[in-house]
């Protein structure tokens, strides 16, 4: 077994390696190519830990490789921030509210952090039925306007 060691600046490409071999009084030589293939890590976060999950399709991934991240904000939150090594960036919608936020041509680390917030609350209507000012209901409820000294006639 041969193993090879590349510095982390070493560029990607195809070495030629001659390896030298002795037995006995003899010296072998053999060329060999060598490819290096740089792979790089993608990291992700959420901010806090609170209100969602990020999750990438890889670890590691080799020079020009692709790599897609999918979001998901926890039931009450929302996706509000998107950054790749500081830079803020868009995530595109999905089914189901999930997002997901793509990098083609990977050349480098990349560090993805998510950022939620717990989601506004919907409006609902709080008109009264029937037409009804809420001022004529509170006031029935409460009981006002009470007629007095009023008698049917029989």
């Amino acid at each position: 077994m041969l193993t090879f060691n590349a510095a982390t600046t070493t560029a990607a490409g195809t070495y030629t390696v001659t390896i030298a071999g002795t037995s006995g009084s003899t010296t072998h030589f053999a060329m060999v190519n060598l490819t290096i293939i740089q792979a790089f890590t993608m990291t992700d976060s959420v901010v806090n830990g609170v209100g969602g999950t990020i999750t990438s399709s890889a670890s590691t991934v080799p020079y020009g490789g692709n790599v897609t991240y999918t979001i998901t904000p926890d039931t009450g939150y929302t996706l509000t921030g998107l950054t790749d090594n500081g830079v803020n960036v868009s995530a595109i919608e999905g089914p189901a509210g999930t997002f997901t936020y793509s990098i083609s041509n990977v050349t480098a680390n990349h560090t993805v952090i998510a950022t939620f917030a717990v989601a506004a609350a919907t409006a609902v209507s709080a008109l009264p039925p029937f037409g009804l000012s809420a001022a004529i209901l509170i006031a029935a409820v409460l009981g006002y306007g009470r007629m007095s000294g009023i008698r049917k006639n029989d």
